[in-house]
């Protein structure tokens, strides 16, 4: 992890507020960044999953997050949302971010710390999803480079190696090669460390190095993962050298 828990753990509490901020009295606006999801639809998944969230590591162990209660309708979903992310706040504050919890992770640890960085980065996500559906196309605020770093990690270490088979024959349509296969070099042009991964596609690999790739994306960190969870194009927001191909390909997958 590149950013400690306490950065995270105010990072999460920002992006809530700010996520909250942006989607009152715009709860039935559509988001295109989330198809077929309104911003209510939106706040109740993040609330949804901050509870989830909650609930395991007061636990210890695995929580189906269909278990839980949904959301409720109209304008109340905000006043949940909030007492949802105070609660949530309030138990990663008091436990210990060592102390191992059941997780989803591939690439890290399943510890505390896991779950603090995991709830930043999508109440982030998610945030820049509203303000982005809300902005009327004006320009929306990214992330700073160390937290843009930390979640291109997780991406890359903890996402990126769940991509199934099955997903990334879609890309190339039947009788193809199996996904979008190449590697790519990732530069983030605006952090002092860990600003630079190797990406093995065919194997779902990733690397913290500089080297020889297909294909190479650089640009500010934020543009960078934006890129990755495919919430704008490389094409105006990144220089991309070698081969576009690969890196267009790779638009096409979905996690």
């Amino acid at each position: 992890m590149l950013l400690t828990p306490e950065e995270s753990l105010a990072a999460l509490r920002a992006e809530g507020g700010a996520l909250a901020a942006a989607s009152a009295g715009r709860l039935g606006t559509p988001v295109p960044t989330c198809p077929d999801w309104s911003v209510w639809d939106l706040v109740e998944h993040t609330g949804s999953v901050h509870r989830w969230a909650a609930t395991v590591v007061e636990g210890g162990g695995r929580v189906r997050r269909g278990e839980l209660p949904a959301g409720p309708p109209g304008d109340a979903v905000l006043d949940w949302f909030a007492e949802g992310l105070e609660g949530l706040t309030g138990v990663l504050l008091a436990s210990d971010p060592d102390r191992r919890v059941w997780s989803f992770a591939v690439g890290s640890p399943s510890t505390v710390a896991w779950w603090v960085r995991r709830m930043a980065q999508e109440t982030g996500m998610h945030r820049w999803d509203v303000e982005k559906a809300c902005g009327g196309g004006g320009a929306v605020r990214g992330f700073d480079p160390g937290r843009a770093a930390d979640g291109i990690d997780e991406y890359l270490f903890d996402f990126l190696p769940d991509v199934s088979d099955e997903d990334l024959a879609a890309v190339t349509g039947p009788g193809g090669p199996r996904g979008p296969g190449g590697s790519l070099h990732l530069h983030a042009t605006d952090t002092d460390t860990g600003g630079e991964w190797v990406v093995d596609l065919a194997t779902r690999t990733a690397r913290r190095e500089h080297a020889k790739s297909d294909t190479a994306l650089r640009g500010p960190a934020s543009d960078l993962l934006l890129w990755l969870w495919n919430r704008q194009p490389a094409h105006g927001h990144l220089e991309v050298l070698g081969d576009p191909g690969v890196a267009e390909r790779w638009t096409q997958v979905r996690i």
